[in-house]
């Protein structure tokens, strides 16, 4: 009964033109209070309210308690006095909600300008490694990542855009804020990410779409420092690169502009007397008792094919 009896609805009236506005409060005087050193300052949070008071005065408001109820049916009740007497006063006309507020152009310009160009506070290392631990281990479902890379696969970015992110990227790595050394462990996840995505052939044809993009994009000066960069940074194999190379490589089919590229390339070139040793004994490894028995049935399966034609004939 104690909560009945200081919980309720109430209405703040205008005795000279009898606009008014209704609220709900737990405690009704403390509410009361709230209100009038609100207007008697000027700074409350109503501005019809505000300006009603400021036109006719203190002498002209009376607070008045409509229901008394539980806290928890404010909001019902408070509806209800809303519907049944219209309050002038009120700039929301649900209870509890900013549903049905309309901001002028001028406060929409404003709310704007405060808003532009705010940005929070930079986190400290402790707040970083808070977050860090809460939300280290929190597993995410497949519908969650497939959203977030649909998302990003979406996404457009205009000219000046990609500008402004390329000039970003190059002063944090120039500044040292970004690096691109990577422990094992990461560059592992990334490799094998990786190797289960270019099986897929149309991630592939994105990538090759990308990358073909990308480089219409350059200058023929940029594109020349690209390939010097890149030459520069390559390190030369070891034996052991070559080696699974070369495992890979064994019975992959070339390219037909490969082909045309090597041959060109060999057209008229001469070879030492080191590197055709090197040439042959590779012949001789590769040339195993496997390989000589197909090419064995390969060679007797043709001549019998040649015979049979001849025999037609």
């Amino acid at each position: 009964m104690a909560e009945i009896a200081n919980s309720g609805i109430y209405e703040i009236v205008n005795l000279v033109d009898l606009n008014r506005y209704i609220g709900s409060a737990k405690w009704l005087s403390i509410r009361r209070r709230q209100h009038w050193a609100s207007l008697k300052k000027g700074a409350h949070h109503n501005i019809k309210l505000q300006r009603s008071w400021n036109k006719y005065g203190e002498r002209n408001f009376q607070f008045r308690v409509l229901v008394r109820c539980r806290p928890q049916d404010l909001l019902l009740y408070e509806q209800i006095a809303i519907d049944a007497l219209s309050p002038g006063l009120n700039i929301c006309q649900t209870a509890g909600s900013t549903l049905g507020r309309r901001h002028s152009e001028e406060t929409r310009g404003k709310i704007s300008l405060r808003k532009m160009g705010s940005k929070l506070p930079p986190r400290s290392d402790e707040h970083r490694q808070k977050l860090s631990k809460s939300l280290a281990g929190r597993a995410k479902s497949d519908d969650h990542f497939a959203k977030f890379q649909q998302g990003r696969a979406d996404r457009v970015f205009t000219a000046d855009q990609k500008d402004k992110v390329s000039r970003s990227l190059k002063a944090a790595y120039q500044e040292g804020r970004h690096r691109r050394d990577r422990p094992p462990e990461y560059r592992y996840k990334i490799a094998e990410s990786l190797r289960k995505n270019a099986r897929d052939p149309e991630v592939r044809k994105k990538l090759r779409k990308q990358a073909s993009d990308a480089w219409k994009r350059l200058s023929e000066e940029d594109r020349c420092a690209k390939m010097e960069e890149v030459r520069a940074a390559r390190k030369p194999l070891s034996a052991e690169q070559r080696r699974q190379i070369s495992e890979r490589q064994l019975g992959r089919p070339m390219h037909p502009n490969a082909v045309k590229a090597l041959a060109n390339a060999n057209t008229g070139r001469k070879l030492s007397v080191e590197h055709r040793k090197k040439l042959s004994e590779s012949f001789s490894k590769s040339w195993t008792a496997e390989r000589k028995a197909k090419q064995s049935a390969a060679l007797k399966a043709y001549h019998q094919r040649k015979k049979e034609m001849v025999h037609s004939h």
